[in-house]
């Protein structure tokens, strides 16, 4: 990561921006009490799954790199370009050609002692081609968004998400 009056630039393996608000309150909100589904509970010391996979999508740890820009006036935008997902279940359609573009736009008021507002707004998109002459082509992305509001020791988060070929819908759309 490199950092100036400019903003910064991340370079890297790092967590991808779509749905990173989510990730973050389910790390904050749901690991730290531990709260969610404990996902295999046979496996004795495993975590729990939070809230993601309940309507929730963890952000991806990719390849890739961002730009974030200073923060100004609590506001922050970052973009960044990862190296593409193929969605294998999909056999025709398993090729990209470019990276997967992503963005993310947040909003932070820190207020009192404790107290903190931050509000998010994040998206992906990337388009698929099919394995033989690239001549079927399918766009996938998503829009995610949600808040944070800490207030002594009360604590509350929301985070939602729309798209297609994302998440759960992708799986009863293979017809992308």
């Amino acid at each position: 990561r490199i950092t100036g009056p400019w903003g910064s630039l991340t370079g890297g393996r790092t967590l991808t921006l779509f749905s990173r608000g989510a990730l973050e309150l389910t790390y904050l909100y749901g690991y730290r009490y531990g709260l969610g589904f404990p996902g295999g509970i046979s496996t004795a010391g495993q975590s729990t799954a939070g809230s993601v996979g309940f309507g929730v999508l963890a952000s991806g740890f990719g390849a890739g790199f961002a730009y974030a820009t200073p923060v100004m006036g609590g506001f922050q935008l970052t973009v960044g370009a990862y190296d593409p997902n193929n969605i294998v279940t999909v056999r025709a359609l398993e090729r990209t050609r470019w990276p997967r573009e992503e963005f993310e736009a947040t909003y932070q008021l820190k207020f009192g002692a404790s107290g903190l507002i931050k509000l998010f707004g994040n998206g992906a998109w990337q388009r698929l081609y099919d394995q033989v002459g690239y001549s079927r082509t399918a766009d996938v992305w998503g829009l995610g968004y949600g808040f944070r509001f800490e207030g002594g020791p009360f604590r509350i988060g929301f985070a939602g998400h729309y798209g297609k070929g994302i998440g759960v819908d992708y799986a009863m759309q293979p017809h992308l």
